[in-house]
């Protein structure tokens, strides 16, 4: 089960013959299955970025040393406009502390930002959260 899948921030189309898709643990250190090439013919899947969406770290990795916080991550309007609604931003992750959480953006911001954790016993490799926009 996929869920969450980013899309890129620009049109692209995926040959979804060629597609790969391993299965890892949480921790990723163990690969339970990966794909081949797909013997079956698929048509291509087209992307097309949202133009107004929220951007995080101006779509930059976040990096964090373990033991430490990060500095302040910003969220913005991909337009580098003001919100035009109030929302509240809330993240969840298993191996990550995110303080504020949740996080308000009001209306005529324009960004807001919060900080991450990485408690001192994470090991050196990619950690993801989630973020879902009331």
């Amino acid at each position: 089960m996929i869920t969450s899948l980013v899309t890129g921030s620009s049109t692209s189309t995926i040959n979804m013959n060629t597609m790969k898709v391993l299965v890892a643990s949480s921790d990723r250190l163990t690969t339970y299955a990966s794909s081949i090439q797909s013997r079956n013919q698929l048509s291509p899947l087209n992307f097309l970025p949202n133009s107004l969406h929220l951007v995080i770290n101006n779509y930059n990795a976040i990096q964090i040393t373990a033991g430490t916080y990060s500095n302040p991550i910003q969220i913005s309007a991909s337009d580098n406009n003001t919100f035009l609604t109030n929302m509240m931003i809330t993240f969840s992750s298993t191996q990550l502390t995110i303080n504020p959480n949740p996080v308000y953006l009001y209306l005529g911001n324009s960004g807001s930002t919060f900080l991450i954790g990485a408690s001192q016993n994470m090991i050196p490799t990619t950690y993801s959260f989630n973020l879902v926009k009331k």
